[in-house]
C-alpha cells in the first residue's frame, strides 16, 4: 500500500505560489516572443498610365460624336436595321473581334480614313474622316482606341437647345462652325461634292423648306458617289439621335440664317 502524504497548510501556499510563479513566467516568455505577422496584402495592378497621345484621343472621341455610336468604352450596340446579312449593331471598338480585324495602329487608322460602307451606303454606316480629322488627329483617336477606349473622367455634353446637338453630335466637324461649310470632301470625285455644304443658306433653305424635309436628312441621311470608300456623307441619325434632339435641330436649322 501507498502511504498518502499530507501538506501543511504552509506546504500548500509554497507549491500554490511556485505554480503561480511558473504560469507568470511562461506568460512573459510568450510575451517575449514576437507574434507572427502576415504579409500586407498587394493591391491589384491597376490599368496602364494612358500616354498623351490616348487622352487627347479620348477627347476627340467625344468631340467627334463617335461615343453615340460605338458606345462609351467602345461597347458598340447601336441599331443598324439597314444593313441586311451584315452587323444588326454597330460593332464595338473592344473585344476579340475587333482585335482579329484591327488589331494594329496601321488597320485602326485606315478605317478612320476611309470609312465603312455597308448594304450599298443604306446602313448607320462609318463616315469617312479623311480631311476631317488631320495626322495628329487620327493617330491620338488610334491610340485611345488601341488603349481599350478607359474612362478619361469626361462626360458627352448635355443637348438642351439645338446649337447643343449641332456641336455634341459634330455637325460643326463637317458643315463648319455654326452651318458656314467650306469643310473639304477630299476623295469626291464629283465637283458639287468637293465642299460639304454650309446651311442656312438661300439654297439650303429652297431645297430644305419644311421641317419635315430637315428632318428626313436627319434622320435617314445621304451617301453620296455609290458609298464609295473615303467619301464624307450625311450619316443616317435615326437610330442614334434621340426624336426630341432631332426636334431641336430641325427648328433651329429653320430659321438658322
Amino acid at each position: 500500500m501507498r502511504r498518502k502524504v499530507r501538506l501543511r497548510p504552509a506546504a500548500w501556499l509554497a507549491a500554490a505560489l511556485l505554480a503561480a510563479g511558473m504560469w507568470a513566467a511562461a506568460g512573459c516568455a510568450q510575451k517575449g516572443v514576437p507574434p507572427k505577422t502576415q504579409p500586407a496584402p498587394q493591391p491589384a495592378p491597376g490599368p496602364a498610365p494612358l500616354s498623351a497621345a490616348a487622352r487627347e484621343g479620348g477627347k476627340l472621341y467625344l468631340a467627334y460624336a463617335c461615343v453615340y455610336c460605338h458606345g462609351v468604352g467602345g461597347t458598340g450596340g447601336v441599331p443598324n436595321p439597314f444593313n441586311e446579312g451584315g452587323d444588326a449593331t454597330v460593332p464595338p471598338l473592344v473585344g476579340a473581334g475587333f482585335q482579329r480585324d484591327y488589331g494594329t495602329d496601321q488597320a485602326v487608322a485606315a478605317i478612320l480614313k476611309s470609312g465603312s460602307i455597308l448594304n450599298s451606303g443604306k446602313a448607320t454606316s462609318m463616315p469617312s474622316w479623311n480631311g476631317i480629322l488631320n495626322d495628329q488627329q487620327t493617330a491620338n483617336l488610334t491610340a485611345y482606341i488601341r488603349a481599350g477606349l478607359p474612362d478619361t473622367g469626361e462626360a458627352p455634353p448635355a443637348t438642351r437647345s439645338g446649337t447643343d446637338v449641332y456641336d455634341a453630335y459634330a455637325c460643326g466637324k463637317c458643315h463648319g462652325p455654326i452651318g458656314r461649310g467650306g469643310v473639304a470632301n477630299v476623295a469626291a470625285t464629283d465637283a458639287g461634292d468637293k465642299e460639304i455644304p454650309a446651311l442656312g443658306t438661300p439654297a439650303f433653305h429652297r431645297e430644305f423648306d419644311t421641317d419635315a424635309k430637315i428632318r428626313g436628312f436627319i434622320i435617314n441621311g445621304s451617301v453620296i458617289e455609290q458609298g464609295k470608300a473615303s467619301v464624307v456623307f450625311m450619316p443616317r441619325w435615326g437610330d442614334v439621335i434621340k426624336a426630341a434632339q432631332a426636334e431641336l435641330v430641325t427648328g433651329w436649322l429653320r430659321t438658322y440664317k
